[in-house]
């Protein structure tokens, strides 16, 4: 059934023709001619009488996109031809009421600064989003390229290709084939057009291709406003006349869909007329049986673009414009397809703009084609909203500045309030270089938008944007030159016919367009797509929406809002500005928080566009820090086993922490009491260090603040510093000589004045005999130590001798033949006779008022068991004498034996 309606649909315009027509087409009106052959001239003796058929049709197929074939690259670079526009009668030359006037495109980067007033007239052109789209994948030029934004998926089409993204530049599913899509062959038609119609949730598509004898226009719907799924085709146009549709445009209103083209012959390429058709909009949407209203071929209109109306209205309205006219022409079409009461019909407005020449070719740098085909001055896109009719397309101008013709973009604007006016008469061009093929589309404030691409002999061919806040041209427009060739185009100098624009609907502050750029590897054309917009930024919500106060954790949030550019962006919270702020797409970013104390506060971005104004949904809260800081002390060297130090200072070490998230330490305070004391003292940080330098007991008293006021319980730790050894005092035995067997007990003491005393032992216990039994040297030692562990040591040295008992009396000894005798036992203490033939004495000296050597050895007598000497007197003077005598043995005193001389 729906071949079969398809078959009759070729037809219909022909057939229909008799029945249907309601004012016939003028003489000499033939078939509709093929697309790219260059009309042939009309006479102005023959203006074209409109004529109208009305036709109902099946749809003529469904088509899923996610079963259709990927695209196949044809082997060589397939070139559509150029069809010039046709010579139109000349229509006489009108005085504009606007005079045009000419700018200056310069790079974003010199811009001025931001406004942050709302799309203001210094409002900057900031880029959200750009990424690499279609290429050349089926060898076809031009690239054709449009797009069509949805709620959340853009589909792109290029001659014989489609793609589906996402908002983030992602693809979604394959490329597709277009001639499949659209029902004809693989890697067949060309010259695809989409938009999106936000008031109905559907795409709409048009593509033309040839058919047997003829050629035909098929127009396809969405289900729904995802690209990716079904859509519903038509053939809105077809013929076996051997005539071809070129360049069908397509545009909606309220409650129409309408549909543009030029019909050329194909045998010889003449013009034969355009071509529109109205579509019953509510049909269409319904998928089911459609009416549309096809007027005649009009050999005195060409290239007419229906407008997209981004707001409500129930005309549709277009524009075009002839090849070297001083005019522009907005069409209104009127009525409803297959409503009686309200009959299709369409009206012609002529105002003047001047002159608008066609632009010469582009340059670019060396190393590919010569020049790049601009082709000619047709109208290339048109859109419409709140009385706001705009329009784009080449022209030649002399940009400010500039001593040569360049290819320019003329940007008209009129005003649809109480008629039609000519607001805007506009050249804008670039000193050096050249603009071509323009789209237009305008934000929800009214604000235009349009992308084109630009090229010199510096620049290879560029993708740009630009948006200009309230339409009103400023002296020099800042562009964002978004994406660029990286060599010179050779892909055949044909580039064009037209670029794709539009409004995002979930964002129609931001416009999005497609533009063609090159050369490519292999010097072949590409695409790019970029999101821009003029609004100041706004926020809808931030995640997580709290923590903690004043922490010095890192703390990221998602940002959520709209108008985020990928450069320029700040953040603050409350005054505060946040750190490492991450853009991640124009409704996201992330950033980290910046430690405040605890309350509410806006998250506010920032852009130079300016700044978010504040509201519930973009509230941050700083959650108090309850909780204080944990605190803990250690002493440096660290105490020995009985608890106390020996070596000073003794260094009090002092740490706080106040959680892995908490606000932080913000001070410590310490006081000291007992043998150091310290008066309260704050040291900012999470550490102290206290040195203790004073002997005896100290107690440091210490407690932790954070930033948020909040003290930890003092704590206290203990002190225990004694550096003094203990002090020892010996009474006996004193340093000096005991008397062999000489009765001695010992007699010592020790006292610590810091910690206290742990032990007083001498070589004998206190009060206990000291050895005086063994003769010779003796060392008699006290070892002390107190309760820190300070050792102490004292040694007293003695000697034990013989005592010498004189067996005659010193002061009247025995003088006799000039010599004194002396006579003496060895004795213990108690005066016993100790006296031995094993035992020696030997004189040493005589010492007294005079003192001289003794030498000789005493007599032992064991008759008498005693020892004697006689020591010579000659020379010695009367006084007192010692002999100076040793024993044999242990005994190492050197004794004496006095004697007196009379």
């Amino acid at each position: 059934m729906l071949r079969a309606a398809r078959e009759w649909s070729r037809t219909a315009v022909v057939a229909l023709t008799v029945t249907l027509t309601i004012a016939a087409t003028a003489t000499g009106a033939t078939a509709e001619p093929q697309p790219n052959v260059p009309p042939a001239a009309s006479s102005s003796s023959q203006p074209a009488v409109e004529g109208q058929e009305e036709t109902r049709v099946q749809p003529d197929g469904q088509v899923d996109t996610r079963t259709l074939p990927k695209p196949r690259r044809a082997v060589g670079e397939e070139a559509e031809p150029l069809l010039p526009a046709p010579k139109l009668a000349r229509e006489a030359k009108r005085v504009p009421s606007l005079p045009v006037a000419t700018g200056a495109l310069v790079p974003k980067a010199a811009a001025g600064a931001a406004s942050p007033k709302a799309v203001p007239s210094s409002a900057v052109l900031e880029r959200l989003k750009t990424f690499s789209t279609l290429g050349n994948v089926n060898s076809r030029i031009p690239s054709d390229t449009q797009l069509a934004v949805g709620p959340t998926r853009i589909v792109q089409m290029v001659n014989r290709t489609g793609q589906v993204y996402d908002k983030a530049g992602n693809t979604v599913g394959s490329p597709f084939d277009l001639g499949t899509f659209f029902g004809f062959g693989m890697n067949t038609g060309t010259d695809p057009r989409v938009h999106y119609d936000a008031s109905v949730g559907r795409f709409y598509a048009s593509y033309e291709s040839n058919v047997a004898g003829g050629d035909e226009i098929q127009l396809a719907v969405s289900d729904d406003d995802d690209p990716v799924g079904t859509w519903t085709r038509y053939n809105v146009g077809s013929n076996t006349s051997n005539v071809q549709h070129d360049q069908p445009k397509l545009g909606y209103s309220n409650n129409k869909v309408t549909l543009s083209w030029n019909n050329y012959n194909k045998a010889d390429d003449s013009f034969q007329g355009v071509v529109t058709v109205v579509v019953n909009k509510a049909e269409l949407v319904a998928s089911g049986t459609i009416t549309f209203t096809t007027f005649a071929p009009d050999t005195g209109k060409f290239q007419v673009v229906p407008a997209v109306s981004l707001s409500g209205i129930d005309d549709q309205l277009a524009m075009w414009h002839g090849e070297n006219s001083t005019d522009v022409h907005v069409v209104t079409i009127t009525g409803v397809p297959g409503d009686p009461m309200q009959p299709v019909a369409q009206s012609d407005n002529t105002i003047a703009i001047g002159a608008a020449d066609p632009p010469p070719m582009a340059t670019q740098p060396s190393g590919g084609d010569a020049s790049i085909n601009t082709n000619d001055s047709r109208m290339l896109s048109v859109a419409w909203q709140n009385n706001h009719l705009w329009g784009v397309f080449n022209v030649s101008c002399t940009p400010p500045g500039d001593t040569a013709a360049r290819s320019c973009q003329r940007f008209l604007h009129v005003s649809t309030s109480g008629g039609q006016t000519l607001g805007t008469n506009f050249n804008l061009g670039l000193v050096g270089g050249h603009l071509y093929y323009g789209s237009v589309a305008l934000n929800d404030e009214d604000d235009l938008f349009s992308g084109f691409t630009a090229s010199s002999p510096t620049m290879f061919p560029t993708a740009v944007a630009i948006g200009v806040p309230g339409g009103n041209f400023p002296g020099t427009t800042v562009g964002d030159f978004y994406a660029a060739g990286t060599q010179a185009y050779s892909a055949g100098f044909r580039w064009g016919d037209y670029t794709g624009i539009a409004r995002d609907p979930s964002h129609p502050k931001d416009v999005w367009t497609v533009q063609q750029i090159g050369g490519l590897a292999g010097g072949d054309w590409g695409t790019a797509m970029d999101r821009v917009t003029l609004s100041p930024p706004t926020v809808t919500g931030v995640s997580p929406n709290h923590g903690p106060e004043l922490t010095p954790c890192v703390n990221t949030v998602t940002v959520t809002g709209t108008e985020f550019p990928t450069s320029g962006t700040t953040v603050k919270f409350g005054s505060v500005a946040a750190t490492s702020v991450s853009v991640t797409g124009p409704e996201q970013l992330t950033a980290q928080v910046p430690p405040q104390t605890r309350g509410t506060v806006d998250v506010t971005v920032t852009t130079p566009n300016g700044t978010s104004p504040t509201s519930g949904a973009d509230q941050y809260t700083y959650d108090a820090d309850t909780s204080a800081p944990t605190a803990s002390a250690s002493i440096s060297p660290s105490p020995n086993g009985a608890g106390w130090n020996t070596v000073g200072p003794a260094t009090v070490n002092i740490s706080a922490g106040d959680g892995s998230c908490g606000s932080g330490v913000q001070k410590i305070t310490y006081s000291a009491s007992g043998a150091q004391p310290i008066a309260s003292t704050d040291v900012s940080g999470a550490s102290a260090a206290v040195p203790i330098t004073a002997n005896g007991v100290t107690t440091v008293t210490y407690t932790a603040t954070d930033n948020a006021g909040n003290t930890s319980a003092p704590q206290t730790i203990t002190v225990r510093l004694d550096t003094v050894a203990p002090s020892i005092t010996i009474v006996r035995p004193a340093a000096g000589t005991y008397l062999y067997r000489q009765p001695v007990t010992a007699s010592y003491s020790c006292t610590d004045a810091t910690s206290g005393l742990a032990s007083c032992v001498g070589t004998v216990p206190n009060g206990s005999p000291v050895n005086t039994s063994t003769l010779g040297s003796h060392t008699f030692t006290v070892n002390a130590k107190d309760i820190a562990t300070n050792p102490s040591t004292k040694s007293v040295t003695y000697n034990v001798a013989y005592r010498i008992c004189l067996l005659y009396d010193p002061t009247q000894p025995v003088r006799l033949l000039g010599q004194v005798v002396l006579s003496l036992r060895i004795c213990d203490a108690n005066g016993n006779n100790l006296s031995s033939s094993n035992i020696t004495l030997t004189s040493v000296r005589v010492t007294g008022p005079v003192t001289r050597p003794v030498t000789g050895r005493f007599t032992y007598s064991a008759l008498f068991s005693n020892y004697s000497l006689p020591v010579s007197t000659r020379g010695l003077p009367n006084g007192n004498y010692n002999l100076e005598f040793t024993i044999s043995g242990a005994d190492t005193t050197t004794h004496v034996a006095p004697f007196t001389l009379r």
